[in-house]
């Protein structure tokens, strides 16, 4: 009986530790995430400007559309904040990239720009909340 008391005893302290790392993880998990949400909240390259300098090309083949590499560029190396990809059956790839400016506290995607490419190559734009 004794013997099972002590393993009890030694378990309590570590499962603790555990915990409390556990706990820190999670910590700075939140952190790193206001972080982003603050990156994305001074994205100033989400402009009306910035939109109609993106050039679309063909839509079926995206020929004489600017890279994704281009558009990245032009929204200043920032990220997107969604990206669906879709490999199609005869080998071409589709790929939508959608990039918000927050322009009000406490929600997401107020201002956006949204390119779609085929085999990386923008054959389609749109926006919503851009003003001049």
């Amino acid at each position: 009986m004794l013997k099972h008391v002590e393993s009890k005893i030694f378990v309590l302290p570590f499962l603790f530790v555990i915990a409390c790392v556990f706990l820190t993880g999670c910590q700075s998990s939140k952190k790193t995430a206001e972080e982003t949400d603050e990156k994305l909240l001074l994205n100033e390259h989400v402009t009306l400007e910035n939109f109609e300098k993106i050039r679309i090309g063909d839509p079926k083949t995206g020929e004489g559309g600017m890279t994704y590499e281009e558009v990245l560029s032009l929204m200043g190396d920032i990220s997107p904040q969604f990206e669906s990809e879709i490999k199609n059956g005869d080998g071409s790839s589709e790929l939508e990239a959608n990039w918000w400016r927050y322009t009000r506290p406490q929600q997401y995607g107020t201002d956006l720009i949204g390119v779609k490419f085929i085999n990386g190559k923008a054959y389609s734009k749109f926006q919503e909340g851009l003003e001049k």
